[in-house]
This record gives structure tokens, C-alpha cells and sequence, in this order.
């Protein structure tokens, strides 16, 4: 669907959707990255919020009774889409009120991998996020930017008196993630001559933005690698260079005196996590590091 054409279904869609109340705005999403996006084009009497837990993949989690109820009752649903949270196609939701924020640049989209290995995510283990399309797309700030501009469509639709501050909310956030953007670049171009390795194959639209050329494992933070998985990273090594390794969250102690071993320096980029400070930045809430660089 093209972005007017998308844009149409969203004037019509919202315009029937029933109203929850008068003074109530509440806009609920999918997983934290969408949630900082919409805080920042929202007015300041809308509540933008995530239902899942801080500390849990957001695109493995799947919403209980309660989290559910808070989707129904909701005046808009920020979708990430291309099968990201797949609950969600199944679901008892208003369709009317459900947004996915990156319809409009469906040309763009990365299809994933198709040979991907039995592996476990959490208490769950289902690896639900394994759609045919990768996903984490404001990992690639130009892409984050087409995603502000349809939350902020969106927001003018449902809401057009505030159809001014919306867009003026969104000329400063595009302004932040084409700084973000610049930033990347730079830091990521320091790392020319390094072999990266990504401890998941979760990157794809950073890989492609700054031309990182990663190789993907199958490796989750809280779970040490087996001998087999080890044995596979040594194989790749490349002697003459120096490895960095991204992970989504911190692996345990035990997989990082492995790297440590082996001279390999890790850099957390987490793509689906909602653990951040207050007064963390705009690159911060959406998965970055302070700084892309070399460390143990």
C-alpha cells in the first residue's frame, strides 16, 4: 500500500472508530521503540505507554488478560508491523484504531533469513518474532523518521486541532534522528577495518544503513553459548583484526570472560527493551549506546 494510499485508510478508519472518551488520550504500542517515538510528537495531555515488562524482549512477549483489556480500551494502537508482535493478528482488537507505522515504506522492507536455527527466547522459548521480514526499523534512523511521520498522521487524523503541534513535535524529532543519523556514521565508520559479529540476527536495517556487513549468530544474552556455538564463533575469527561483538543486552559474565579470551570487545545495541532512565536521550531510548566504540 502506498504511503497516500495508507494515509486514507487511516482518515477513515479513525474517523469511524468509536471514542473512547472525550478528554481521553490514550495511544498504546507494541514495543518501546514505537513508545518513544509517539512521546515525542504527543501533546502533553496524551498517554503514550508500552503494557509489556522493561526487562523482556518486547517482540517475544505476548499480552495477558489485563495487558489486553488496556489494547481494547485504548484510543490507538501503534503497530510496528512487517510480523512483528504476531499476537496481534489474532487478537481481540479494534482494527479501526490499530496503526501499523511502517506500511508506508513496505518497498524497504528486509526479508530475513530462512535458514534460522531451533533456539530458545526466554521463559516462553516460541521465538515468536521469527517473521518472514525483519523488523527493527528505527534502528536505521532514516526509517525511524518514515515511522514518526505516520505516528504523527496518525495523531492528526484522530486528533486534527492538534494537528500544528504535532507537526511541529515531529519537524524536532526528524531534526534529532537526522543528527542521530550523522552521528552513526561517524561512529560506525571508525569500525571500518574491524570484524563485527551480531550475537542475534536482529540488525539487518542497521547493517544495511551504515554498511556494516555483520555476520549473525544465534546467541541470547542470558544464555552461555555451548562448546558447538564456540567452536563455530573461533572458526570465523579473523586473526588479523580486531572483533566487536553487538549484543541485544548485556550476556552473562560468564560469556563475556569467553570474549575476553579471545580479545573480543563488545557494543550493547538493544532494539526491543524498555530499560532506560528518565533522562535518557532520544539514541538512547531507541537501543544506543552513548557512543559506538570499542570496549571489553
Amino acid at each position: 500500500m502506498r504511503p497516500a494510499l495508507f494515509l486514507f485508510t487511516i482518515l477513515v478508519g479513525l474517523s469511524a472508530a468509536p471514542s473512547i472518551a472525550e478528554d481521553r488520550r490514550t495511544v498504546l504500542t507494541v514495543t518501546p521503540a514505537l513508545t518513544v517515538l509517539a512521546q515525542e510528537i504527543a501533546t502533553a495531555d496524551m498517554t503514550i505507554s508500552y503494557p509489556g515488562p522493561a526487562d523482556e524482549n518486547a517482540a517475544d512477549w505476548t499480552p495477558g488478560a489485563d495487558e489486553l483489556r488496556q489494547y481494547q480500551q485504548a484510543d490507538l494502537i501503534l503497530l510496528v508491523g512487517a510480523g512483528y508482535s504476531p499476537w496481534t493478528a489474532t487478537a481481540a482488537l479494534p482494527r479501526a484504531r490499530m496503526i501499523d507505522a511502517s506500511q508506508g515504506f513496505a518497498d524497504f522492507y528486509i526479508a530475513r533469513e530462512t535458514d534460522v536455527v531451533a533456539h530458545q527466547h526466554g521463559p516462553g522459548g516460541d521465538a515468536n518474532h521469527h517473521s518472514e521480514y525483519a523488523n527493527t526499523f528505527w534502528l536505521n534512523p532514516k526509517l525511524a523518521q518514515q515511522q514518526a511521520r505516520e505516528i504523527s498522521s496518525a495523531f492528526s487524523a484522530l486528533w486534527p486541532e492538534n494537528a500544528e503541534e504535532f507537526q511541529q513535535n515531529l519537524s524536532a524529532t526528524i531534526e534529532t534522528l537526522e543528527a542521530l543519523d550523522t552521528a552513526l556514521t561517524a561512529e560506525f565508520a571508525t569500525l571500518d577495518n574491524v570484524q563485527l559479529f551480531a550475537s542475534h540476527p536482529v540488525y539487518q536495517y542497521m547493517d544495511q544503513a551504515y554498511g556494516l556487513r555483520l555476520h549473525s549468530f544465534h546467541w541470547e544474552p542470558d544464555q552461555h553459548p555451548e562448546s558447538a556455538q564456540w567452536k563455530e564463533f573461533d572458526a570465523l575469527l579473523d586473526p588479523n583484526r580486531r572483533t566487536v561483538m553487538i549484543w541485544e543486552a548485556e550476556p552473562t559474565q560468564e560469556t563475556l570472560k569467553e570474549l575476553q579470551i579471545r580479545d573480543v570487545s563488545i557494543i550493547v545495541v538493544s532494539p526491543s527493551f524498555a530499560s532506560f532512565s528518565s533522562d535518557a536521550s532520544l539514541r538512547e531510548k531507541l537501543g544506543f549506546p552513548k557512543g559506538i566504540g570499542l570496549r571489553q
